[in-house]
């Protein structure tokens, strides 16, 4: 393993040991987290399926750690209220064998940890992903982030349009 995959599992490891400010089980409807204007822990023991909205102030906190899977459909969203800022967000995928699924017209905010988590990706990201196994990026994916970023994984494309003369995939990413 590579510096980069000890400092992942550091961070991941770090995160999933706090304690809870507030505990969910799935969300399966759209839910909004109000934040108490610091550290905000929140566990999510089942699986994330409808939009999740973090509401708080610009010296809000969130870390929250997911047992389960996140599969996003429609226009769905892991949003921000607020005040609260992207880079003040961590959503980490605790889970052995978790799944990160997402479709055009999805938007998330925050950064993605998950060591053990495969990402499927489809719509915008406004933060970072970090994964231990494969990021793959459909042909809408928009990933933003400010700062650099060291790519240190495999990162695929789909190619499944049909057509034979024009087989390119149009994934973006900007770092600004």
């Amino acid at each position: 393993m590579t510096q980069n995959d000890f400092d992942a599992r550091a961070a991941a490891t770090t995160a999933a040991g706090l304690a809870p400010t507030q505990t969910f089980g799935n969300i399966s409807s759209n839910t909004t987290i109000n934040g108490n204007g610091g550290l905000n822990v929140i566990l999510i023991t089942g699986s994330i399926t409808k939009s999740l909205i973090l509401n708080g102030g610009p010296s809000d906190v969130f870390v929250v750690n997911v047992a389960g899977n996140l599969k996003l459909g429609a226009s769905d969203v892991l949003g921000l209220a607020g005040g609260v800022t992207a880079n003040h967000v961590l959503y980490n995928f605790t889970g052995t064998s978790a799944t990160f699924v997402t479709h055009v017209g999805n938007v998330v905010y925050g950064t993605l940890l998950g060591v053990n988590t495969q990402f499927t990706l489809d719509g915008a990201f406004l933060g970072e992903i970090i994964s231990g196994k494969s990021v793959t990026l459909m042909s809408g994916a928009q990933v933003y982030s400010r700062g650099s970023v060291t790519n240190t994984a495999n990162v695929s494309f789909d190619k499944t349009d049909p057509t034979p003369i024009d087989n390119s995939s149009s994934a973006t990413i900007s770092f600004q």
